[in-house]
């Protein structure tokens, strides 16, 4: 994906070596993803989704202004200690809505029907891909003198955006491909 490259050739020249690991991660979920769209019959409009969704995470570790994207409060809704909705915790839900979209279709293809069982567990194993990428962000505190992460608050907050995300990509998903059916 010839986005992620740019992203890391100017990570590379500022030196965010955070952002370098995440730009090297997320060229895997891209060839990981390019695989599923292929194998699973995931609906290009999606995979639209997914490549925005890259666009919009590395812009993430620019600054314009001298502020850092990640940590732009877009709409001050709650304040101290949750800093709600901030530029990381949208960017957190979108990515998880099209995690949600690719484990439904996923699911979809590998299930005899779809059924509120199969719902649920495409549902958790978005938040469980979520709760893989908090992981991968606190071993970028442990490997890295100075990231961008945050605190416990912001890896909370992560975890419930991605949960939320998750649920409503999958729920979009299924109400999207019952109305396509049904055409």
């Amino acid at each position: 994906h010839l986005t992620i490259l740019v992203f890391l050739v100017i990570y590379i020249l500022q030196k965010n070596y955070e952002f370098i690991g995440y730009a090297a991660a997320a060229l895997a979920l891209f060839w990981l993803v390019l695989y599923f769209y292929k194998r699973y019959e995931i609906p290009f409009i999606v995979i639209v989704g997914f490549s925005i969704w890259l666009f919009l995470h590395m812009l993430g570790g620019t600054t314009i202004n001298g502020i850092w994207m990640y940590g732009l409060m877009l709409i001050n809704i709650v304040g101290e200690p949750f800093f709600i909705l901030k530029y990381d915790q949208l960017i957190h839900f979108y990515c998880y809505l099209v995690v949600g979209a690719i484990l439904f279709y996923i699911m979809k293809k590998e299930a005899i029907r779809i059924t509120r069982t199969v719902l649920f567990l495409a549902i958790i194993a978005g938040i469980g891909v979520g709760a893989l990428n908090e992981i991968f962000e606190f071993s970028m505190v442990l490997f890295l003198a100075n990231t961008g992460v945050g605190d416990y608050y912001n890896t909370s907050l992560d975890l419930v955006f991605n949960a939320v995300g998750a649920i409503v990509g999958v729920l979009t998903a299924n109400y999207y491909d019952k109305k396509q059916f049904n055409k």
